[in-house]
């Protein structure tokens, strides 16, 4: 049986911020998450525990005003991208 379990990738929420113009440490004030740990989630260097997951979840659609779908675009953007935000 395939598993359809959504599972949020830090890349997403970081694309998500960029998008609406929000600091990582506003953010993870808003949601409330360390600032260092949201930056290790976004860069792929941890992993996102479920009850983070929610935090991030709700920050996205309550805080980022993000509707279900913008956030599927995201994360299908992320997945297809694979090379992750550039800077410069």
């Amino acid at each position: 049986m395939k598993n359809d379990t959504f599972v949020l990738k830090g890349q997403a929420v970081k694309v998500a911020r960029y998008l609406k113009g929000m600091k990582l440490n506003d953010f993870a004030k808003k949601v409330g998450i360390d600032p260092d740990y949201l930056s290790k989630i976004e860069n792929g260097e941890r992993g996102i525990s479920e009850r983070n997951q929610g935090l991030l979840l709700r920050g996205l659609i309550y805080k980022l005003k993000l509707s279900y779908e913008e956030i599927a675009a995201i994360h299908i953007l992320v997945e297809y991208v694979k090379g992750g935000i550039k800077n410069g």
